[in-house]
């Protein structure tokens, strides 16, 4: 069987790709969208090509590229480093040298005096890791012309060839078993309807959920598409990444329900099945079963008995008690105003119509979670109170995975109790493999603990589940941040930002501002700069002054007053660290820590030049780190 990365038509357009970027090299602002719209396929899907073929993303691909053309000119002695990294596309030399380093293990003066040296050039080269390149390879060793131009004929007909097949049949092997709901149309006019209806689909997902065979896309990505019946399922499920698709209508009057359900295979464009359920109101939940049954039946999945059991299961069968925890739900996910109290409000208002709701009892569970987390102090009763409530929708429910996820966050965040936080995540998922909420806060927890790959594959989960959040996007990009991959933390960013359609965002703002600087984007910086100025960072400075501000001392001038005029001693910390400022980094961490205790600051980008600092050294030993689980080598 042949890999799919050994595929000639696959080594073609990887192939093309390379000479893409080969042919701009130079160009520093050629990135992501320029190299997707050269080969004439969407972002996305190139994204997706390239993580199936190679496991990197577009911004990795484009930099190797140019970190191997820059070995070549290296070797050849043709230029200094610095020029060198002009002519391979990258704007700061020393960001440059340190993608080099990273890339190689080398710095770029050092293989410049390895090469320099006859005795030890050969064996000392082969060494070096170059990118997709054979390692064995001698410049010396030219093909002869006839050879290369046979192989460029060929390269350029299965070039041709891989747009076609690529496009239609690459995708489908990773997304065979993946579903989406879209949301369901109500065909009532009135606005309580509508909660009924989301409520519906909510139960739905819960139920689908709990299956492990397939992935369910969360909720969150899916109410996207409703209402854009201009769209083709085709195009909605390329952007979900699923090939399976669920519409449906509600119709609901007085104590009657009719609900129309339809079943799409998205690859194909084709009705798996249509059905029709005219049921008594109080029924509602029983058909909510049988709908969830005949989804796994389509997608001829063989059920264990506790699965259909899950299936099976209602959350309440008190139809007021769902739609006040919609109501509820609506205003906790949007973040209205006062998105806190009214979401308490209504999930108080579930129980008191269903005291075994426990669905209702997570969702106060988090708001009291999220209200201390948000908080400028540590709240000892709020805690107390996330977690009573959280232990009593366990109590009505043991499989609650809102639940689990509410605890799990609780003691990693919280209370810096590793252990315990660890066991949580992980018999969650054991319960559920489609919660992305507990997915991107595993990632956290495992950012916060120093397992920077497995919290890489957990974001990554927590998009596949979720693409469209942009809550777990944001925490995808931090991730890209602390790990020092900045060009991909740009992309997510950028995706961020058109997620809410570039309305500000101090967390993805001043994320922003900081990925400028070490990409060495500096007008960009300031440009950045004045937008978070706009909107309340700094009132003293005009835009005149801030542009004198930054031709007087150029960024580091920008941070420094940043760093002045913030009143949060952490920040203060991150962005004394942003500029390599090591005392005044841990001076005002420390400080921070004794006015604000956090569990979450070794995973900062910022705090790695203090690592080796004893005092830096002490405060992590006061939150119980470093820790790895039990069998972690």
């Amino acid at each position: 069987m042949v890999k799919s990365n050994d595929n000639p038509i696959n080594q073609a357009f990887l192939q093309r790709l390379r000479e893409t970027v080969f042919e701009n090299l130079e160009d520093e602002q050629f990135g992501v969208e320029d190299l997707s719209k050269k080969v004439g396929i969407s972002r996305s899907q190139l994204h997706r090509k390239l993580k199936k073929l190679q496991s990197k993303s577009i911004s990795q691909f484009i930099r190797e590229v140019r970190l191997q053309e820059a070995m070549k000119l290296i070797q050849q002695d043709v230029a200094t480093a610095s020029e060198i990294a002009y002519r391979v596309g990258f704007s700061s030399p020393s960001y440059f040298f340190k993608c080099f380093q990273k890339f190689y293990g080398y710095s770029p003066g050092e293989v410049a005096k390895l090469h320099a040296s006859e005795q030890t050039s050969h064996e000392n080269f082969n060494t070096i890791r170059i990118g997709t390149t054979n390692n064995n390879h001698n410049p010396k060793n030219v093909s002869k012309p006839l050879v290369l131009t046979a192989i460029s004929l060929m390269i350029l007909i299965l070039a041709i060839f891989s747009y076609f097949y690529f496009s239609n049949n690459l995708k489908n092997s990773s997304i065979e078993k993946s579903i989406a709901v879209l949301p369901f149309k109500s065909l009532s006019n009135d606005e309580e309807n509508q909660h009924f209806v989301d409520g519906l689909v909510d139960d739905l997902l819960g139920r689908l959920s709990l299956i492990e065979e397939f992935k369910v896309t969360s909720r969150t990505s899916s109410e996207t598409f409703g209402g854009q019946e201009q769209k083709k399922i085709t195009e909605i499920a390329k952007e979900l990444e699923v090939s399976y698709i669920v519409e449906g209508s509600v119709q609901k009057q007085n104590a009657q329900v009719r609900i129309i359900v339809q079943l799409i295979d998205a690859k194909n464009d084709d009705h798996v099945w249509v059905k029709t359920f005219d049921r008594d109101l109080l029924d509602i939940y029983e058909v909510q079963s049988e709908i969830a049954m005949l989804i796994a039946s389509g997608l001829k999945l063989a059920l264990s008995e506790q699965q259909i059991k899950y299936l099976q299961k209602n959350q309440t069968e008190n139809i007021k008690a769902m739609e006040l925890y919609q109501l509820g739900r609506y205003h906790w996910s949007r973040r209205t105003e006062d998105w806190q109290t009214k979401a308490l409000s209504y999930f108080q208002q579930a129980i008191k119509e269903d005291s075994e709701y426990a669905l209702a009892y997570a969702g106060i569970a988090e708001i009291y979670h999220i209200g201390n987390f948000l908080s400028d102090s540590t709240d000892v009763d709020i805690r107390k109170t996330a977690i009573e409530y959280a232990n009593r929708a366990l109590e009505i429910n043991p499989e609650q995975v809102e639940a689990y996820t509410i605890l799990a966050s609780i003691h990693s965040f919280n209370d810096c109790d590793w252990i315990l936080a660890e066991k949580e995540f992980k018999y969650g998922m054991s319960l559920s493999s489609n919660h992305s909420t507990l997915y991107h806060r595993y990632s956290e927890h495992l950012m916060n603990t120093g397992r920077f790959e497995e919290s890489r594959a957990a974001i990554d989960k927590a998009v596949a589940l979720d693409p469209l959040s942009f809550i777990v996007r944001t925490v995808s990009a931090e991730n890209y941040y602390d790990n020092g991959f900045f060009d991909e933390a740009l992309e997510e960013i950028k995706i961020c930002q058109d997620l809410i359609s570039g309305q500000f965002h101090w967390r993805i703002n001043d994320l922003l501002f900081a990925t400028y600087y070490h990409l060495g984007k500096y007008d960009l910086l300031l440009e950045e700069y004045k937008n978070l100025k706009k909107n309340g960072l700094d009132e003293k400075l005009d835009d005149i002054e801030i542009d004198s501000l930054f031709q007087a001392n150029a960024a580091e001038g920008l941070i420094r007053r940043y760093a002045e005029i913030t009143g949060d001693p952490f920040h203060k910390s991150v962005l004394h660290g942003l500029i390599g400022d090591k005392e005044n980094c841990i001076q005002w961490l420390m400080k921070s820590q004794k006015v604000n205790p956090t569990c979450a600051f070794h995973s900062w980008y910022e705090f790695k030049i203090i690592h080796d600092d004893p005092r830096y050294i002490a405060l992590l030993s006061k939150v119980g780190l470093p820790w790895q689980p039990e069998g972690t080598p």
